[in-house]
């Protein structure tokens, strides 16, 4: 697999977006489905968008493939549809 990290001016790494497309193909319909059983699909849309962004703004997605980004994946996708459900006007907003 190709270098996960692009390098930004000033020598900040940030998580490869074709990476992110690769990942988003193989998993997102996985972690779409889960969200659409709580949620219905436009919520389910937003929330899995929302999931796998984290991932790349976090650069969570730094050669993990498989098992382990599926879990999180999940476990985000989860997250977020729990907040949603719980709190139905507010955003997706990560604790602090």
């Amino acid at each position: 697999m190709s270098e996960t990290f692009q390098v930004e001016p000033g020598g900040a790494k940030r998580p490869d977006f074709k990476h992110l497309e690769r990942l988003y193909r193989v998993y997102g319909r996985f972690a779409f489905g889960l969200a659409v059983k709580q949620l219905g699909t436009e919520q389910a849309e937003d929330v899995v968008h929302e999931a796998f962004l984290r991932f790349w703004r976090e650069g969570d997605t730094q050669g993990v493939t498989g098992p382990a980004f599926f879990s999180g994946l999940l476990k985000e996708v989860q997250r977020l549809c729990q907040v949603r459900l719980n709190n139905p006007g507010a955003g997706l907003a990560r604790p602090q």
